[in-house]
């Protein structure tokens, strides 16, 4: 209604369809999109010498080493889903709130481990060598993670001009394709769904998920080509694991 002039969103957040009269007028550089794991100081230790989150040397290494019945909290049916289908005798528990509430409601659980996204713990400083990268190629994390997208209305040229200067290019090509992907396969946050596009050589990569929230059926796909065709590569991967489902 013309009260303000842009807004700016977490883009993993917003719908693959804008409302009449608005668009996403630049994505600026993206921060770490991969999901991070927090090992408590009283989780299993793989010797007797301290916290097994620290020992470890990724999230996946601290993951794969829980006890059978370790804990892990997330609030994300998509991060259940690959936990479980890599350790389907962990157990999940469901956690909500900002990054500061669940890391307090972690720091007073008995749960052995609690899994977040990066971009926030780095975004807020409480980044450090607790926190372990879960690696996105191999644990997907959602469409656009780490991502801003900047809204606007459709027609303002003056503000346009402006917002462009802050769009980054690569970071635009990536998240693209992952969200031509959402679009393509419908997907809400009640379906467990992640993918992850990196620039090589010139290529623009994809690979992309989906599953059940039970670690169950879940599919993997990859697809590469020309970074202009981000879009087409989107739907490709879509289409490759919808076949897989037939």
């Amino acid at each position: 209604d013309g009260k303000i002039d842009l807004a700016v969103h977490s883009l993993k957040d917003m719908p693959t369809e804008l409302p009449t009269g608005l668009e996403l007028a630049a994505i600026p550089l993206r921060e770490d999109p991969a999901d991070a794991l927090i090992c408590q100081s009283h989780s299993e230790r793989s010797d007797n010498t301290g916290n097994m989150g620290i020992l470890a040397k990724t999230g996946i290494e601290a993951l794969m080493g829980f006890e059978p019945g370790s804990v892990i909290m997330t609030g994300s049916l998509r991060r259940q889903c690959q936990i479980l289908a890599l350790r389907p005798d962990l157990k999940i528990k469901e956690i909500r709130g900002n990054v500061g509430t669940r890391l307090k409601k972690f720091q007073d659980s008995e749960a052995s481990g609690i899994i977040l996204a990066m971009a926030g713990l780095k975004r807020l400083g409480i980044f450090d060598n607790t926190c372990l990268s879960l690696d996105p190629r191999e644990f997907l994390p959602a469409c656009g993670q780490g991502a801003l997208a900047i809204e606007i209305r459709q027609g303002n040229s003056k503000i346009e001009t402006i917002v462009k200067q802050l769009n980054h290019r690569p970071t635009e090509l990536r998240v693209k394709a992952e969200r031509s992907f959402l679009a393509t396969m419908g997907g809400g946050c009640q379906v467990p769904m992640g993918a992850y596009a990196w620039l090589e050589s010139g290529k623009l990569y994809i690979r992309a998920m989906t599953g059940e929230i039970n670690g169950h059926n879940v599919r993997y796909a990859q697809c590469c080509g020309p970074e202009q065709e981000a879009a087409e590569l989107g739907r490709e991967v879509a289409a490759k694991i919808n076949k897989g489902r037939k």
